[in-house]
């Protein structure tokens, strides 16, 4: 009998077929980053198009160059590790708007920024859910610049160091903890074309501390902390608008400050220990409002005020306000409303001009006026000391 031949199937391993994580969609104009890219993620433009590269599991990987004349964005998966995103512009300009968004994980991410090349439309960055850094470098941005860096404890070590930087738009920080970190001098510079808004309101309770020091702002300053302590160690620029500080209930201070406002200028603490410095370079063309809430607060004012009225309340514990010599308000009715502790107005060198009038009420605990040493022309009115 014939014995036939049986089909025994095997494995055929074929050809190496792996793809990165990552998935570029480019429709000819705009170019989207999409997927996980994992350890890495470099942007680059280049003179005449766009590259894209980083690294994953499997290694190293790139795609491109695109010709793109639209848009730049990159709308990445949640991270189970930790992720540097680079957005390298060296001195080449972008033919639309740049975003990218590092999705929701609570993965660490480090955004960087570098190149002094400008970004021809908006400017946008998202954090996910862990810690996120970023810095960048002196570049332009001919529309706005938004950066949300959303949960954890986020630092901003520097951002548009360079005072020839120009941001033709507004400029909004979100949920960023330390903006200037360590020694770093002018951490956020440049010219900023439109407003200026730095909102911690929305953050779990992470302590902040922020270096603003734009050369100038087109619109206005609105700083918003968060639920636990703020600290403002340095205010300054060139201010067109008015100027809002709001702090948090814990420990606050600004100090540090040598701003210009061509506007108005207020301030509010919490119900905590607050501290407020307006240094002799300070100027406020507006009316200026010092509410200092309900702690144990400090208010030292070497300014100039221009405006027509200057507000000072205090809360139900111990505040000091302290008008240096350097402070003036010579068309200024300042009016104080310290509270229920036992409060210090000092004035002594206070000029007998440099005020319209002066209105303090103590509250009902025992008070300390130090008066002005050379007698004032203006109406002096105290109540309750």
């Amino acid at each position: 009998m014939k014995l036939k031949n049986r089909f025994r199937p095997r494995f055929e391993q074929l050809e190496d077929r792996w793809t990165p994580a990552v998935d570029i969609l480019f429709d000819g104009a705009n170019l989207a980053v999409t997927g996980n890219p994992g350890s890495a993620l470099t942007i680059t433009q280049n003179a005449a198009d766009v590259t894209v590269s980083g690294v994953d599991a499997a290694g190293a990987y790139s795609f491109g160059p695109y010709a793109v004349t639209g848009n730049v964005s990159a709308r990445l998966s949640n991270a189970i590790i930790g992720r540097t995103i680079t957005l390298a512009f060296g001195v080449n300009a972008t033919s639309g708007s740049w975003s990218v968004n590092s999705g929701n994980s609570s993965a660490a991410t480090d955004f960087v920024i570098t190149g002094t090349g400008a970004v021809t439309g908006d400017l946008s960055v998202v954090g996910g859910n862990g810690v996120s850094t970023l810095s960048a470098t002196g570049i332009d941005v001919n529309g706005s610049v938004s950066i949300d860096l959303k949960g954890g404890a986020d630092t901003i070590s520097n951002l548009f160091t360079d005072a020839d930087s120009v941001i033709g738009g507004n400029v909004t920080l979100r949920n960023v903890n330390t903006l200037g970190s360590g020694a770093v001098a002018n951490a956020l510079n440049g010219a900023i074309g439109g407003s200026l808004t730095i909102d911690n309101s929305a953050d779990p309770g992470n302590p902040n501390i922020y270096r603003v020091s734009p050369v100038s702002v087109g619109g206005n300053v609105m700083m918003r902390g968060s639920i636990t302590s703020d600290s403002v160690t340095e205010l300054s620029g060139n201010v067109a608008g008015n100027g809002v500080v709001v702090l948090s209930n814990g420990i606050n201070a600004v100090v540090g400050n040598t701003a210009t406002f061509l506007g108005s200028f207020t301030y509010l603490g919490g119900n905590n220990t607050d501290v407020f410095n307006a240094s002799a370079t300070s100027s406020v063309a507006g009316n200026m409002t010092i509410n200092l809430g309900n702690g144990a607060n400090t208010a030292v004012l070497a300014n100039t005020v221009l405006g027509r009225q200057v507000n000072i309340r205090g809360g139900n514990q111990v505040d000091f306000v302290n008008l240096t010599g350097d402070f003036a308000a010579v068309g200024a009715r300042l009016s104080a409303f310290l509270g229920n502790g036992s409060d210090t107005f000092s004035a002594p060198d206070l000029g007998p001009t440099d005020l319209a009038s002066l209105y303090i009420d103590f509250g009902n605990a025992p008070d300390t006026y130090i008066a002005p040493t050379i007698a004032p022309t203006f109406r002096v009115t105290l109540r309750n000391k």
